[in-house]
């Protein structure tokens, strides 16, 4: 009986501690920063892992409660891509945590192709455009997909680097390793995360969300100018 008891009291502290690690951690040194979720909505990734994706995201989200939400401090955005790129929520869009919350949650589900490199460009073209991002604020993407992409990623990847884009990735399942590792900010291993299926996505939320906090805490990353003539 004594045996039993010092066993279930172990199972109860290993359960509880697993518990209070799988949190986002609060970010508190946040400064203004745009922080934007690239999300695979391929066929592949279905409609019960696209739910655990909104929730994984909400959670990231919820990491910023003590800072400034808004045109004065951390404003999100959701793109979500299958054969197109589709902006779900621009950085502009709202100036509240809740509200952000409340779209994530209604965000649907299409399917479709995995293009990710069309997506990458897309962040450079559209959702961090001149008009949107703001002077000297770190400009972070979370890009999250569990395939291989249906495009070439090389050269949108070059691109959002070029932009001063600070990259992260979670891959999940059948994500391609090397493909994620020529697509995230360097170091590599400080901005690709890997899991091994959606619903365990929630492993990752401590680390990353610290990641994150991090990035969003320092300067900006530098913008590459292309001299005159050059391609």
């Amino acid at each position: 009986m004594g045996h039993s008891c010092l066993w279930i009291f172990l199972l109860s502290l290993s359960l509880s501690h697993q518990a209070v690690t799988e949190q986002a951690e609060a970010c508190r040194t946040a400064e203004p920063a745009d922080l934007v979720f690239l999300v695979d909505e391929s066929w592949g990734v279905g409609q019960t892992s696209f739910s655990r994706v909104k929730d994984f995201i909400s959670a990231i989200m919820n990491s910023f409660q003590d800072s400034v939400v808004g045109s004065e401090g951390i404003r999100f955005g959701v793109t979500v891509y299958g054969d197109i790129p589709r902006m779900r929520i621009a950085l502009t869009d709202y100036s509240s945590l809740e509200e952000v919350l409340r779209a994530v949650k209604d965000l649907p589900f299409e399917g479709g192709a995995s293009r990710t490199g069309d997506a990458l460009q897309f962040l450079v073209d559209y959702v961090f455009s001149a008009a949107i991002t703001r002077d000297n604020t770190p400009k972070i993407a979370v890009l999250i997909t569990n395939g291989r992409s249906d495009d070439q990623v090389d050269g949108p990847a070059k691109a959002v680097t070029d932009n001063g884009i600070s990259i992260y990735a979670v891959g999940v399942r059948g994500a391609d390793e090397s493909e994620l590792r020529r697509i995230v900010t360097e170091p590599h291993e400080e901005h690709l995360l890997l899991a091994a299926d959606f619903s365990l996505l929630d492993a990752l939320l401590p680390k990353l969300s610290r990641r994150i906090c991090f990035t969003a805490s320092e300067a900006p990353r530098p913008v590459k100018h292309t001299p005159a003539g050059e391609n």
